[in-house]
């Protein structure tokens, strides 16, 4: 049904987030952009696995050949549940926290949010990002997007001047776009329906 209201509205992109795992989701039948796996742990072990790399191997099926992956954070304990489901379908992965770094600046203007410059591959993309998400993991959620959306500017126009507060409560996503439509990390995927 989500398909067809993209489609309708003649969305150009759209993320789609798989419902739980990876391997046997039903978004599994387009193929995206890029994809995007958060960092992995002990959920739905009961569906998906009683162990770290038994999760990842669930969460592995979503990585599509010749599709590259970011993976939201480095561990050893799935590093190889990854990189050789990555090799096996010939794309691409990379870890989203060893290219991506949020550096705090002093913000002395609100006690509302945080303020970064954002580095990606040790070069500054990003100056003056304003955050509303507080906590270490949102660090590593805002890491996972922003890297993610850094590899997707290689596929589509996105002007890192227009990715501004980032807050779940945003009433409307920015227009990060350059040219095209908006809706809706885990996989980006190009309208692909008439």
């Amino acid at each position: 049904m989500a398909f067809c209201y993209f489609r309708d509205k003649k969305v150009d992109y759209a993320v789609i987030e798989t419902g739980l795992g990876g391997r046997l989701d039903s978004t599994n039948v387009i193929t995206p952009l890029l994809s995007v796996i958060t960092n992995i742990s002990f959920d739905h072990m009961n569906m998906l696995g009683n162990t770290l790399p038994e999760i990842a191997g669930e969460k592995a099926g979503i990585i599509k050949s010749g599709v590259p992956v970011v993976i939201g954070e480095y561990q050893d304990a799935v590093q190889k549940v990854f990189e050789s489901k990555a090799s096996e379908k010939n794309s691409g992965l990379s870890y989203a926290d060893q290219h991506c770094a949020l550096i705090p600046e002093l913000n002395t203007s609100s006690v509302l949010f945080k303020e970064y410059t954002v580095k990606t591959d040790d070069k500054i993309w990003i100056e003056s990002l304003q955050s509303p998400l507080s906590g270490p993991y949102q660090d590593k959620n805002l890491i996972t997007g922003l890297y993610s959306l850094y590899r997707l500017s290689e596929f589509i126009p996105i002007d890192p001047l227009k990715i501004q507060a980032i807050s779940p409560n945003y009433p409307k996503p920015p227009d990060i776009w350059e040219d095209g439509r908006y809706s809706g990390v885990s996989s980006l995927h190009r309208r692909q329906c008439t």
